[in-house]
């Protein structure tokens, strides 16, 4: 039987005991799991079992997060796209004799607002950019389903923070958009899984 398939169960067993040596160990055997399919010792401890089950699911989630190379794709696409966009929103303006519009601060408010659209559209109603769309790519939340619309709104304001982009220079492929939110992006195949 697979280890971590018995460590499933016994991390969340009142008869757990901690060996530095060992790992997790039955309390009852002194021994590490050896059941196959249940254990006949296992006593759920309700209160680890939730937050082991949490942990898990988030580690679940973790492991499938798109690499830096994805995400950086998908802001080249993406800022693509909200380029045409906003070209399409000032062509219109132009034509409908709004010309005043198009100079600053309101073509920089325009632009903004292009952005802020595209992104919160998108995300709240698909979970996934055109960019997204791609490199197929989503953006779940901490519970691995498309996140609400509040939750898509600051994900897009945050992107305005300055040094937000750089914010994914560390070790981890989540930049302050996500984290300021609990969402992720994963690689879609994965979530169909």
């Amino acid at each position: 039987m697979d280890r971590s398939y018995q460590l499933s169960f016994c991390k969340k067993c009142t008869n757990r005991l901690f060996d530095p040596q060992k790992g997790i160990l039955c309390k009852i055997t002194r021994d590490k799991p050896s059941f196959e399919e249940t254990c006949h010792l296992f006593h759920l401890d309700e209160t680890i079992a939730e937050k082991v089950d949490r942990e898990q699911e988030s580690l679940k989630l973790t492991n499938l997060t798109a690499s830096k190379s994805t995400r950086l794709l998908n802001h080249i696409l993406d800022s693509i796209f909200v380029l045409i966009l906003a070209f399409w929103v000032f062509t219109f303006l132009s034509a409908a004799g709004h010309n005043e519009w198009l100079e600053s601060p309101y073509s920089l408010i325009i632009s903004l607002l292009t952005n802020l659209f595209y992104y919160t559209f998108f995300e709240s109603l698909i979970g996934q950019t055109p960019g997204k769309v791609i490199t197929g790519t989503v953006v779940i939340n901490k519970h691995g389903v498309r996140p609400e619309f509040g939750d898509c709104m600051i994900r897009t304001l945050s992107r305005l923070v300055p040094f937000e982009p750089i914010s994914f220079l560390g070790d981890n492929s989540t930049g302050w958009h996500d984290a300021w939110t609990e969402t992720q992006v994963v690689k879609k195949s994965y979530l169909q899984q």
